[in-house]
């Protein structure tokens, strides 16, 4: 069933994050640099969304890897990430902040990363109404490094954020419990070095989950990597006893963008 929507606004949220690296000689000519990336706050703390960062070392000219790090836990909002470079070298330092999941022991990130190709994957499978897809990622460029301390680097968002929402009557009448979302048109990958997102669309599936009653109206939430619009969203929305199945077309997103859409029939008659 599709729904008559108007698109409300599209509010920046630009947030930045810098880090402030220490050089320390090390044997061999190395300098073991010492990066503090300071990462933003996307949850209430200690359970922020966020949690650990990834990061990698390329060659400057090739964007060949050269090394790639364990994810840093992040403590006090920041994470401290060493690398080691040579003198006279070029390179390009990559970092991805993201949530991670603890899984026997194993991190098991939201968006998987494929080191050698420098690219991270939008996930064909999320959890709706969740702050654990937000993602953050930079590229330090260092040149003929000359064990100097590098200058700060800013972290910066590269997913839009998608909220949906109903009129009050139709809060109050159909009394949502949860929902689920399908979001057609997403960029399938993000290139960390060129920061540019594919050319190649998916269709991604966030499962059901619980709505916030301390939110009231807002029936459902997802990040998603933004090009220009989502050809398609569909929102499925549960009360105890039925759900119902809201769709909207073409919704423009941008990264570090919030889009609201407001469903604005009353739900309780569909």
């Amino acid at each position: 069933m599709k729904n008559t929507l108007y698109i409300l606004i599209v509010v920046a949220m630009t947030l930045s994050a810098c880090s402030k690296p220490e050089s320390l000689p090390a044997p061999g000519g190395e300098v073991i640099v010492n990066y503090s990336v300071a990462v933003p706050q996307t949850r209430a703390v200690p359970d922020d969304a966020v949690n650990y960062v990834w990061y990698a070392l390329y060659d400057h000219g090739t964007g060949t890897l050269l090394k790639e790090y364990e994810p840093v836990i992040v403590i006090g909002g920041r994470a401290e990430c060493p690398v080691s470079m040579m003198r006279k070298h070029s390179y390009k330092v990559v970092f991805v902040a993201q949530h991670f999941e603890l899984n026997g022991g194993q991190k098991v990130p939201s968006y998987s990363v494929d080191a050698q190709a420098a690219v991270i994957s939008m996930p064909r499978l999320a959890v709706a109404n969740s702050d654990n897809y937000d993602v953050f990622t930079c590229v330090d460029e260092v040149l003929d490094y000359d064990g100097a301390e590098p200058g700060p680097v800013e972290l910066n968002r590269i997913t839009a954020q998608v909220k949906f929402k109903c009129i009050p009557a139709s809060w109050d009448s159909f009394m949502p419990t949860a929902s689920s979302l399908a979001l057609e048109g997403v960029p399938q990958s993000y290139n960390l070095l060129t920061k540019e997102f594919s050319a190649t669309a998916v269709k991604v599936e966030y499962a059901k989950a619980s709505l916030d009653n301390g939110q009231p109206c807002l029936i459902g939430t997802a990040y998603c990597f933004a090009r220009e619009n989502i050809s398609k969203a569909e929102l499925t929305l549960y009360n105890n006893s039925r759900h119902i199945v809201l769709e909207a077309d073409s919704v423009p997103v941008e990264k570090n963008n919030r889009t609201n859409v407001l469903f604005t029939e009353d739900l309780n008659n569909l």
